[in-house]
C-alpha cells in the first residue's frame, strides 16, 4: 500500500474511533443522569415522607375500661355491630392492643377499632 491509501485508512480509523467515544460518552452521561434523578427523587421522598398514608387508612379507636369478669368474647359481642362476625371482632382487637385472652386484667384500658363497631 502507499502512503496514501495508509493515511486514508488511519482518518478513517480515528473518525471512527471518535464517533464510537462520543457514543459511549453520550450513553454513559444519560445513564448516570437518569441514576442521579432517581437517587434525588428517592431521597427526596424519605426526606420528606411523601408516600406516607393519610385520613382514610388511619384507624380510629373506643378505649374501653375492662371491668372484672371480661373477657375478650364478652368486649367484642357488647361493642361489635350485628354484622360483624364474632371471631373477627376478637382478633380485631387483640390485633389493635397485641395481646391475647390471657394479657386481659381488670382496670386496664383496651382500644376497640371503630371499624367492628359500625
Amino acid at each position: 500500500m502507499n502512503g496514501y491509501t495508509d493515511l486514508k485508512i488511519e482518518r478513517q480509523y480515528r473518525y471512527r474511533t471518535r464517533k464510537n467515544k462520543r457514543a459511549a460518552y453520550r450513553v454513559r452521561t444519560t445513564l448516570f443522569m437518569a441514576i442521579m434523578i432517581v437517587t434525588f427523587v428517592v431521597c427526596s421522598n424519605i426526606i420528606l415522607n411523601v408516600n406516607k398514608a393519610s385520613g382514610s387508612s388511619s384507624k380510629d379507636f373506643k378505649e374501653v375500661l375492662v371491668g372484672s369478669g371480661d373477657t375478650l368474647w364478652s368486649i367484642a359481642s357488647e361493642h361489635k355491630a350485628d354484622d360483624v362476625d364474632i371471631r373477627k371482632a376478637i382478633y380485631a382487637i387483640s390485633e389493635a392492643n397485641d395481646i391475647s385472652a390471657n394479657d386481659l386484667h381488670s382496670g386496664s384500658t383496651i382500644k376497640i377499632p371503630v371499624e367492628i363497631m359500625e
